[in-house]
């Protein structure tokens, strides 16, 4: 599904047997590992050239995801939140 939106996928995608319309803009980082700790993290998006209007962390244990995203608050003064299940994501 990633890939479909990725690749500009129109129209609605299918999760959990479920049509969902697509309304979301996707970026491929080139050069992220998924074996990054939390100081290579944070030094990759210190080189973004745009602040991102927010950052949504939704991989790994919820601790774990909640300690990185106070680390980007703190370091970058980004928007940042760490999503419960099933939550909705609206950006004006």
């Amino acid at each position: 599904m990633g890939r479909q939106i990725l690749d500009g996928k129109h129209g609605a995608v299918r999760i959990h047997g479920r049509r969902h319309p697509v309304r979301a803009k996707a970026s491929v980082i080139h050069g992220l590992s998924a074996d990054a700790d939390r100081q290579d993290l944070l030094r990759r998006l210190e080189h973004f050239k745009r602040e991102p209007k927010r950052v949504y962390l939704t991989h790994g244990d919820k601790d774990a995801a909640a300690s990185l995203a106070s680390a980007v608050k703190r370091d970058l003064g980004w928007p940042v939140e760490v999503p419960s299940y099933r939550q909705i994501a609206m950006l004006k």
